[in-house]
């Protein structure tokens, strides 16, 4: 992919980051609002010219529109978001592809001047425009894939295969908002510490990190059902972040 595929690509994966909703459900309005005003913003400060940019941020905006106005109707009749969700981006990004290939023109701006400038009121600036642009994003955007995207592929496939074990002590079998954001910390965690452990070559840590995971649902393995749950959960886990890493490092990282 182009280097300004790349950018969009981390725009985009950047924003359904930001969006996620609570408990698995669409964001609210304002929310969504405030993120596409914010990809518009970078598409048309990283890119030249005016046109071509008000075009890229025009479909980057209202692909996501649309992808939120779907799934607000697919959650009213209660249906899975997981496999849509994997679905939409696997769109956006072909249709991204387009958008940033050479036949349409994309080009960015020299940033350079304005951040040399800038970076007597904040010095860090001043070092943005020697950091290897292409590798940065790269990194970031493997990121980003491990830290959402995994999530919803890893939950499509337990819920697909119906490997989610009943929990009968919880109120109509549904977790509560505390416990729903706990494990999805841990699972960012998980998956960051693996994608940095591969991307730096360190295989031998990872056994670390899953047994940290296992230390702390020692008790809950002793049930068959949880046991296999919680195993093809830290299997996948490790396989999606791993394939994600490895794939960054052939992509030149």
């Amino acid at each position: 992919m182009t280097t300004p595929g790349l950018f969009l690509l981390l725009l985009l994966l950047a924003g359904r980051f930001a969006l996620i909703g609570e408990q698995g459900f669409p964001p609210r309005p304002a929310r969504v609002l405030a993120s596409a005003l914010l990809q518009a913003a970078a598409v048309l400060t990283a890119f030249a010219g005016l046109g071509r940019p008000l075009a890229a941020a025009a479909l980057l905006v209202g692909m996501e529109g649309a992808r939120l106005h779907f799934e607000r109707r697919a959650a009213r009749r209660g249906t899975a978001l997981h496999t849509r969700r994997l679905g939409w981006l696997v769109l956006e990004a072909a249709a991204l592809a387009v958008a940033a290939s050479p036949g349409f023109g994309l080009a960015f701006r020299d940033l350079a001047p304005a951040l040399r400038a800038a970076a007597v009121w904040c010095a860090p600036l001043g070092a943005l425009p020697e950091l290897p642009a292409r590798r940065a994003m790269l990194m970031a955007l493997g990121l980003l894939l491990c830290l959402r995207e995994a999530n919803l592929g890893i939950r499509a496939v337990l819920e697909g295969l119906s490997l989610k074990p009943a929990e009968p002590h919880r109120p109509g079998g549904v977790p509560s908002a505390a416990e729903y954001r706990r494990g999805w910390l841990i699972g960012l965690l998980e998956r960051s510490l693996l994608y940095a452990l591969v991307l730096g070559g360190q295989y031998g840590a990872l056994g670390f990190v899953i047994s940290a995971k296992a230390l702390a649902r020692f008790k809950n393995l002793e049930d068959q059902a949880f046991a296999e749950y919680f195993l093809v959960g830290t299997l996948l886990s490790v396989v999606i972040a791993g394939a994600v890493a490895l794939a960054v490092r052939a992509a030149g990282f």
